[in-house]
């Protein structure tokens, strides 16, 4: 096996692009990403690149001249843990069912990482939590949504005989059917109504325009999530172009803010459109029989994906349930639009809204996992 590694080269970088497509666009559980889009995260004046202290080192395994692996080891400057020490990362990761040659690879990443002083490795996760990260570890025989993790099935045993073992796992929850849906809205009703009373409201966001709405979603997410493992900060400018880019998934009713009269916003929730259909006929293109594929598909799902939830830590105390009150009042919206799929999306387990939900009376069950590794 040959390896090779670079920072930034045109044929290097067209070949580590080409490693991953080969495999992916033969998988029908694989929603690929636009290549121009993936293309511009390897050119040098991607935004990471740009700031002091971060790093970057992609490898390549060849077999007979062919590439049959690809890695690339980050080092994100703001990415720690929960005690404050820095955290490197491996992702980009394609890899033929080899464990050798998966060893081979990984350890090159991971080494780069060591000689640089990390001594805490996550994968796989490619530059932060804002691009893709984690393995779905289970359920991956379902119908795939946008941003979901998608990987071949013997990557995370490949994690795991290099070292790596879990650290964080997530869970999305598909739920079916109108009454399945009037059963969660009749648990969650007491609590929105409790809620109501002591004076909060809902705010949705303005789906025409909603320029300024994304600036507000922005000033509240990233407070909110402070917690949540990973979590870096990230541009607003950034922020607002990775919801315009989804814009078309947006539905009146389904992204709004909570208000208090008294505090204004202090909560948000946003549930999209399923585009999976549409997003896979792309192919992986943006010309335009690409995008006319996309327009002849955009409609042909019946499922919602609820991405997010949230309330400022300052106010989770006086809005207790908020929660619930929120997924109450998305449902209501869910069956009013004729929609009869809820998909409950990457949940981190153990954390408060995962536990509003009970696995077992659930129509589908997905798993996700983090991993780590000590150096």
């Amino acid at each position: 096996m040959e390896l090779t590694g670079f920072d930034f080269d045109t044929r290097l970088a067209h070949e580590f692009l080409d490693c991953g497509h080969q495999r992916n666009a033969r998988d029908p559980h694989f929603i690929l990403p636009p290549h121009p889009m993936i293309a511009r995260q390897l050119q040098p004046d991607y935004p990471f690149y740009a700031v002091p202290g971060n790093a970057h080192h992609h490898f390549i395994a060849r077999d007979k001249g062919r590439a049959v692996g690809r890695i690339t080891a980050f080092v994100n400057r703001n990415l720690r843990d929960g005690n404050g020490e820095p955290v490197g990362t491996v992702g980009f990761y394609e890899c033929i069912d080899d464990d050798l040659l998966a060893m081979r690879l990984i350890d090159a990443a991971v080494g780069w990482l060591r000689s640089r002083g990390l001594r805490r490795v996550w994968g796989p996760m490619n530059f932060d939590i804002w691009h893709s990260y984690r393995f779905i570890t289970r359920g991956a025989d379902g119908t795939p949504f946008v941003s979901e993790p998608r990987n071949a099935p013997w990557y995370p045993g490949q994690f795991e005989r290099a070292g790596f073992t879990a650290v964080h796992r997530w869970e999305s929850l598909l739920y079916r059917g109108e009454l399945r849906l009037r059963a969660l809205i009749d648990f969650t009703l007491p609590v929105h109504e409790g809620l109501t009373a002591r004076g909060f409201s809902f705010r949705d966001i303005d789906t025409r325009r909603p320029e300024q709405d994304f600036r507000r979603l922005y000033h509240l997410l990233l407070p909110a999530f402070r917690d949540f493992p990973g979590c870096t900060s990230i541009a607003e400018e950034d922020f607002i172009a990775l919801l315009r880019r989804n814009r078309d998934a947006l539905a009146p009713g389904l992204v709004s803010f909570l208000t208090h009269p008294d505090h204004g916003e202090v909560g948000f929730t946003a549930t999209f459109l399923d585009r999976t259909r549409a997003v896979q006929a792309l192919r992986g293109e943006l010309n335009a029989a690409a995008k006319l594929r996309y327009l002849l598909h955009r409609r042909d799902s019946g499922r919602v994906i609820y991405h997010l939830a949230g309330v400022l830590p300052q106010h989770a105390r006086s809005a207790a349930g908020c929660a619930r009150a929120m997924l109450h009042r998305t449902l209501q919206r869910v069956l009013a639009m004729g929609k009869d799929e809820v998909l409950i999306a990457l949940m981190r387990c153990g954390n408060r809204v995962r536990g509003l939900f009970d696995a077992e009376e659930a129509d589908e069950l997905r798993e996700y996992t983090l991993y780590e590794m000590r150096l």
